[in-house]
C-alpha cells in the first residue's frame, strides 16, 4: 500500500491543482519512467507533470496528444543543467529580471544532494540529476509527444543476430563458408 501525502487541505483548496511528484525507480534505482496518475481516495489523480501539461494546454501552449499508457518512458534531453537553472536566491534578491521568465514554464525545486532529491538516470549515472530537472524532462517529453518505447525482446534478438552476421561478413569476406559455419 502506498502512503500518499497530498498538500494540506487549505493549500489544496486554494491551488489551481496539485499533482504527485513521486518518481518511481527501476530495480537498479534509475529513474527511467514516470506514472502520469495515481489512485488517491478512490480516484485517479494526475501527477505533477500531467497537471502542468493540462494547465499549459489551457493557457494555449501547443502540445501533442497524451500517450495511451499511464506509464511513460522519459526521453531525457541530457545530463544535469541541460535546462536553464537559476538559483532561487538570485530571483529573491532581484538579480534576475522578471522578463527572463515571461512565456515560460518555471519549475522551482531543490538541486542540492543534501536534500536527497537527486537520482541516477541514463544521463546521470552517479545519481546527480535533481528531481526538479527530471520533472522538466518529463514535461518536455509530454509536450513534444516523444516518449520512448520499449521494443519487444524478439526485436533485440533479431538486431543482435543481424549485427553478428554483418560483423562476420565484414571481417571474413574471403571465407564465406567459414563465416556461415561460425554463425550456425
Amino acid at each position: 500500500k502506498r502512503d500518499l501525502n497530498p498538500p494540506l487541505k487549505a493549500i489544496r483548496e486554494g491551488a489551481t491543482g496539485f499533482g504527485f511528484v513521486n518518481l518511481p525507480t527501476d530495480r537498479d534505482v534509475f529513474v527511467r519512467a514516470v506514472e502520469l496518475s495515481q489512485r488517491y481516495q478512490g480516484t485517479d489523480q494526475p501527477n505533477f507533470d500531467l497537471l502542468l501539461l493540462q494547465l499549459a494546454a489551457k493557457a494555449g501552449l501547443p502540445s501533442k496528444p497524451l500517450p495511451k499508457n499511464s506509464r511513460i518512458l522519459i526521453n531525457y534531453r541530457g545530463p544535469a543543467k541541460t535546462f536553464p537553472v537559476i538559483p532561487f536566491h538570485q530571483v529573491i534578491n532581484g538579480e534576475v529580471l522578471p522578463e527572463v521568465f515571461a512565456g515560460k514554464i518555471v519549475l522551482v525545486g531543490a538541486t542540492t544532494p543534501i536534500l536527497h532529491d537527486v537520482f541516477p538516470t541514463p544521463f546521470a549515472t552517479q545519481g546527480e540529476l535533481p528531481g526538479v530537472e527530471i520533472h522538466a524532462n518529463v514535461l518536455e517529453t509530454l509536450l513534444k509527444g516523444n516518449a520512448l518505447i520499449r521494443l519487444p525482446r524478439w526485436v533485440w534478438l533479431l538486431v543482435a543476430a543481424a549485427a553478428g552476421m554483418l560483423a562476420v561478413a565484414l571481417t571474413t569476406p574471403t571465407r564465406p563458408l567459414l563465416a556461415a559455419a561460425i554463425l550456425a
